[in-house]
């Protein structure tokens, strides 16, 4: 079921001819690697399906990230800063610290998800994309709020 909700909702966005932009809390990856692979939650923190999720939740997940691409969605991060940047927008501060960039010089700590995103249609450039963590780290919210700057091509 969760399969074929996701298919028709893929497909009516595709079916869109104007700019389009998707962003928000999206709950989704669990981990991202530097050549692109996609772990989502179905999976342990090894990697493995989690039986009680199955492949339904990760096919669905997928769905989303990366499977926005393939409808021609460009992730405005990681347009312009590729995979090699870590960049959690949402973390458990008693187990992460502050931030959970894992910078520890800045007493940040490791751990948490960037769950937050701005996907944008090939109609539009991303030109700037930051996490601002200061309002989290502050207690303000449990996300880093994101800021993207869009162009049309």
């Amino acid at each position: 079921m969760v399969r074929l909700i996701t298919w028709n909702v893929a497909r009516r966005v595709e079916a869109l001819a104007a700019r389009r932009v998707l962003c928000g809390d999206l709950n989704t990856p669990r981990r991202e690697a530097p050549d692109g692979t996609v772990t989502s939650f179905a999976c342990d923190r090894y990697g493995r399906l989690r039986p009680e999720r199955g492949t339904a939740w990760d096919e669905a997940e997928r769905g989303v990230v990366p499977g926005l691409r393939d409808l021609g969605f460009r992730d405005a991060f990681r347009t312009l800063h590729g995979y090699g940047e870590r960049e959690p927008s949402w973390t458990w501060r008693r187990i992460a610290g502050p931030s959970g960039s894992g910078d520890e010089a800045s007493g940040r700590g490791r751990g948490g998800w960037r769950l937050d995103h701005v996907f944008c249609s090939a109609e539009l450039r991303p030109v700037a994309c930051t996490y601002h963590h200061e309002w989290r780290d502050a207690g303000l919210s449990n996300h880093s709020a994101l800021e993207a700057g869009l162009e049309e091509t």
